[in-house]
């Protein structure tokens, strides 16, 4: 990044941006004020720092526990469970208490206590770092629910991207209806088996639909939200199945071999809500808004 000062960093509501709400730095290079993209991989951790060009500037690996397994020389202090890393004591804070990927422990107690789900008070996320995220040093989630997040959070930013730049919506809006999309992603995430996958598909779908009117036109028409309700649901089965068939044909992904203390973690049910819900959102605009007549506060389009 050569000689950089950081100015500020972007964060949006929820769990978009990684596990933090980070989206972007934004920095002056050589008196030019410049933004970096963070990237994330399944776990929420910082994978790469993109330009506004999409182009890569840097690529972040890590080992289960966090430990760096590149050396990068830039100003970026947000890595692993894109939590900050303090280079002097090679610690992460992570809003309850600091962890040590060397030794993958807390230095201390479970703030909540056993109320954390964990006998061992100082272990990190049942020693499954490979599969489970903990937010904030206090209690362990699964990552399909961090993963579902990211995804909602994600797609909601793509769609409103053109209207956020043409001012067809406030940075209010754009902020709010990034975080709806990361709600909904974890909502849509609890699904289990085939009816769990189509329900929590199209709850997911129809919840963040009503959100989309609430934010955009102020007012909620309910036909479109059942239209919503039932996109989601049918490719959330679809999803489900199509999960399923993978696992039993190809082998792979073998989602619900992942467990903790002999539970899945995910199932296929799982995946299929999160892909029927963010599919059915991917076209939710053009079902709601193209015919309003209050879209972000413009009149109707011809």
């Amino acid at each position: 990044m050569g000689h950089a000062t950081i100015k500020s960093y972007t964060r949006a509501t929820g769990y978009a941006g990684g596990i933090n709400g980070l989206i972007s730095q934004n920095y002056t290079e050589n008196s030019t004020l410049k933004v970096d993209y963070y990237q994330y991989d399944d776990l929420g951790s910082t994978s790469n720092l993109t330009t506004s060009s999409g182009n890569a500037s840097t690529t972040y690996e890590y080992d289960a526990y966090g430990n760096s397994l590149t050396t990068n020389p830039d100003s970026n202090r947000y890595l692993f469970s894109t939590k900050e890393f303090d280079v002097r004591s090679g610690l992460y804070y992570f809003g309850a208490r600091y962890y040590d990927p060397e030794i993958g422990r807390w230095l201390t107690q479970d703030p909540l206590g056993f109320g954390g789900k964990q006998l061992n008070l100082y272990v990190y996320v049942h020693n499954n770092p490979a599969n489970m995220v903990d937010p904030d040093g206090e209690i362990a989630q699964f990552a399909i629910a961090v993963a579902g997040a990211a995804i909602g959070g994600a797609v909601e930013a793509a769609k409103y991207f053109q209207a956020y730049q043409s001012g067809r919506i406030s940075g209010a809006q754009y902020a709010g209806l990034i975080g709806v999309g990361a709600t909904t992603g974890v909502i849509s995430s609890f699904g289990s088996g085939y009816l769990g996958g189509a329900l929590f598909g199209g709850v997911g779908s129809a919840l963040n639909n009503v959100a989309e009117q609430k934010i955009i036109k102020g007012n909620i028409n309910h036909a479109d939200v059942g239209l919503s309700f039932g996109t989601g649901a049918v490719i959330g089965l679809f999803g489900s199945a199509g999960t399923k068939l993978g696992r039993n044909i190809i082998k792979y992904p073998k989602l619900n071999e992942l467990t903790v203390g002999g539970s899945p973690i995910i199932n296929y049910g799982a995946a299929g809500g999160l892909f029927g819900s963010a599919v059915a959102t991917i076209f939710s605009d053009s079902i709601t808004f193209e015919n309003s007549t209050n879209w972000a506060g413009k009149e109707k389009r011809n």
